[in-house]
């Protein structure tokens, strides 16, 4: 086992990488957003359906007293309905609302819309430090190799028990599609743009 496969280490890598994901997205948020504790309620409800307030106090890991305002302000404003338990009617159970559906998803399009632009940077920045490094000229001639082998007769050629050598004019109409989709195909990767366009 390599030191950097220890099940530990990796743990403690992807731990801090998310806290400081999480920090970041937080950033993120609106100004003025919404209440942390507002938009965590919601996202319970949203994701589990109808709650209780004990079960919502549970998976926020608060007393239940501690919700009551939180609870009061998100009805008063439309974003939570409460309702009957239909199996015990002294209890109430609580579900989103459009309204809190609307607020939950307002919140996170600003962090969502961070997160893609980031990803995307990332993504293009990798592309770029590994064509920049040389591997451009490698995988032109990795392209170029396989095509000469694949392309010319013999046993592992396409032509293996296909006769294409025979008939000249048909191979060589192939390899020029080939040879053409190849050059396409390389311009897009290295350029990122259809130089048919």
């Amino acid at each position: 086992m390599r030191p950097d496969d220890d099940p530990l280490s990796t743990a403690s890598a992807v731990r801090r990488g998310v806290t400081s994901l999480g920090r970041r997205l937080r950033m993120e948020r609106p100004d003025p957003g919404e209440p942390l504790l507002q938009l965590s309620v919601l996202s319970h409800l949203n994701r589990r359906g109808p709650m209780t307030p004990g079960e919502l106090a549970a998976a926020e890991r608060v007393q239940p007293q501690s919700l009551t305002r939180t609870l009061a302000s998100l009805e008063a404003a439309g974003r939570i309905l409460r309702q009957p338990d239909p199996d015990d009617g002294r209890r109430s159970l609580l579900a989103i609302a459009e309204a809190g559906r609307l607020a939950l998803a307002g919140d996170m399009r600003q962090r969502d819309a961070w997160l893609a632009e980031a990803m995307a940077a990332h993504q293009q920045a990798r592309l770029s430090a590994f064509l920049t490094d040389g591997h451009e000229y490698k995988l032109i001639l990795v392209c170029a190799v396989a095509a000469i082998i694949l392309i010319g007769p013999g046993r592992y050629g396409l032509d293996a028990g296909r006769g294409w050598a025979r008939r000249p004019f048909i191979g060589s109409f192939v390899a020029l599609l080939v040879g053409v989709g190849a050059g396409i195909a390389a311009w897009v990767l290295l350029n990122g743009a259809n130089p048919l366009a």
